[in-house]
């Protein structure tokens, strides 16, 4: 850590017996997060909460120009 700057780092608690997608949602965040685009990647889903589900997640690493390939697998990994 540098003098004078705090690190961030979000953890993530997917309340799976409440939401259906929090699961799947936290884990797409991780894997954008793990090509350096975690905060662009959760801010789309947070703005699209209604739209959760494989396509969003799709499209917006679409959108974000994420290796897929990657992404996806990164998505398949559990966290939790």
């Amino acid at each position: 850590m540098t003098a004078g700057r705090a690190n961030c780092h979000p953890h993530h608690y997917p309340l799976t017996s409440i939401h259906p997608q929090a699961m799947a949602a936290a884990t797409a965040a991780i894997a954008a997060h793990r090509q350096g685009k975690f905060w662009q990647h959760h801010d789309a889903l947070f703005d699209q909460q209604d739209k959760l589900g494989e396509e969003l997640y799709q499209a917006k690493a679409r959108d974000l120009n994420l290796d897929r390939e990657r992404f996806n697998g990164d998505s398949g990994t559990a966290y939790y």
